[in-house]
């Protein structure tokens, strides 16, 4: 079958030389639809980004060229949706044509394709895009809608290879139905980064990134942790059996250094005796010597054999359990009321973004889920809650309370500063050693404390915004969480489902993610799709 990416000794390295991964391989064939999984920080978005970019890397090499959704999108703000959908020239050939300028230029451009627009409009239409005018810049749209105007091109233009890096994120659930489904018709091939469970089931083959390479494990990812879990339970096993033995050799180590003792206290006392010739008690004791030096060099050869075998297993095994993270509680008691909204509503340049006031109340310990598709107003009803913004009608009342938000650009943080510097910003009266204890169990060792949070991936700066919050030693009263699972590895969202269901103090979940939504124990809701 047709290649359509071959990888061959691959090494990437930051530009401050540190290597982030060395001499990989990879081969995806025509057809494939593949999800490149990995724990945060291994290099997932920097080699889909190199695939993309392949003419840079003489190691790659592509049988189609790569159209790819990025993860990041807002640095396309200031693009029109026609630019972004590689439409633009077309439409402005197009354009001029009709306004009297039939240049062969512009003939030239347009290449016979005049009904680029009605496809544009009808590929929108797909993604429940229509009402967006093609001129439309990227600023004026929802973070879910950037990534349906990226999606609108792959509808668009058909293409052969198509690379996705956390394309559910921000999706709202109608349009995360409608990836599904294009991902199951499709015949193009795929290569998907994903954190989103049932997407990865519909895959066909698991690429493992690590700092070893890439391991591959054929089928969805149901069946990869079937198979990941019996690897593991083979390495367990093995060590256990590296351990056995470890301690079978130090003991018989122990007893060829107490039979040189015995030997060296015997040979003193026989020639103390003078029971033989010195010469002759000499010379067997120098041979019994040699030969407990032999066997003792013998068994710690094979006690430091013992010990790098299991080393090298410890380091196969999966680390995800040395992840953790814990909330401490909320002192508010139950049932105070925080915030308590009576037909509110906010203008943007006088338009309302709701067309029916919004009535709410929410109390101390309620646990939220604001829904809404995208565009429906849930970020701006967060800015109200967070006195970021002032209602344009009616009244919202606000508690005296503390809350922590957690939104989706992580503003936490300071790309400025490094891993360490940031932790101590949260900082009010811990010791250095636990500052660095919590980073370590947030899964920040040491030799990251020096990076620049720049360099993180987005599950890194999430957990890093999740580190502060233990650091910080104050619970605040109310947790704000704004889609807390995008771009965290599932072993990660795992140790956040924890944390959030131990939090007792008021949650407001933001979130399309529908596994985490069921495990965290959300007991009410504000729909924004009723008011719209």
């Amino acid at each position: 079958m047709t290649k359509i990416v071959d990888i061959q000794n691959f090494t990437y390295e930051h530009p401050d030389r540190e290597v982030l991964f060395r001499n990989i391989n990879l081969q995806i064939v025509e057809g494939q639809k593949i999800a490149l999984i990995g724990r945060n920080g291994t290099g997932k978005t920097t080699l889909l980004r190199a695939i993309t970019d392949y003419e840079k890397y003489p190691e790659i090499k592509t049988g189609a060229e790569p159209y790819n959704i990025p993860q990041h999108v807002d640095v396309y703000n200031s693009w029109t949706i026609a630019r972004i959908l590689g439409i633009e020239d077309k439409l402005c050939a197009l354009n001029a044509i009709s306004a009297g300028d039939t240049s062969q230029e512009n003939f030239d451009i347009l290449d016979d394709d005049w009904d680029i627009e009605n496809k544009a409009i009808s590929v929108l239409s797909y993604w429940d895009m229509e009402q967006i005018s093609l001129n439309s810049k990227m600023e004026e749209l929802s973070g879910g809608e950037k990534i349906k105007i990226f999606l609108s091109g792959i509808t668009l233009h058909q293409p052969k290879f198509v690379i996705l890096d956390e394309p559910t994120n921000h999706l709202d659930y109608a349009a995360r139905e409608t990836l599904y489904a294009w991902i199951k018709n499709t015949t193009a091939t795929l290569l998907i980064v994903s954190h989103d469970r049932y997407l990865l089931n519909l895959l066909t083959d698991m690429y493992e990134l690590t700092e070893k390479g890439i391991n591959f494990y054929p089928g969805n990812y149901d069946a990869y942790e079937d198979q990941k879990e019996a690897e593991q339970d083979a390495l367990l096993k093995q060590l256990d059996s590296q351990r056995q033995e470890l301690k079978k050799a130090k003991k018989i180590q122990q007893a060829v250094v107490e039979r040189r003792q015995k030997i060296e206290s015997r040979g003193k006392g026989q020639t103390a005796k003078k029971s033989i010739p010195r010469i002759v008690a000499n010379a067997r004791k120098g041979a019994a010597e040699q030969t407990s030096s032999n066997l003792a060099d013998k068994h710690s050869k094979k006690i430091a054999g013992i010990g790098q075998s299991i080393q090298q297993l410890k380091e196969g095994i999966d680390n995800t359990q040395n992840l953790r993270f814990s909330v401490a509680d909320s002192q508010l008691h139950k049932g105070k009321i925080l915030a308590e909204a009576i037909a509110i509503n906010y203008s943007y340049n006088e338009d309302k973004i709701w067309e029916t006031n919004l009535s709410f109340t929410i109390t101390s310990g309620n646990r939220i889920q604001l829904k809404g598709r995208n565009g429906s107003g849930k970020s701006t009803l967060i800015k109200l809650i967070t006195r970021q913004y002032q209602t344009t009608e009616g009244i919202l009342k606000l508690a005296d309370f503390d809350f922590l938000y957690l939104d989706q650009s992580y503003s936490l943080i300071n790309d400025s500063k490094t891993v360490y510097e940031q932790a101590q910003q949260y900082n009010n009266d811990m010791p250095e050693s636990e500052v660095k204890r919590f980073l370590t169990h947030s899964q920040f060792f040491s030799d990251t404390w020096d990076k620049p949070c720049s360099v993180l991936s987005g599950g890194e700066k999430m957990k890093l915004s999740l580190c502060f919050l233990v650091i910080a030693n104050k619970a605040p009263d109310m947790l704000i969480l704004d889609e807390p699972t995008n771009n965290l590895d599932i072993s990660s969202m795992e140790v956040l489902i924890k944390a959030v269901k131990d939090y007792s103090g008021s949650l407001v979940v933001v979130s399309h993610d529908k596994y985490f939504t069921d495990q965290v124990g959300l007991e009410n809701e504000i729909d924004l799709d009723v008011l719209l």
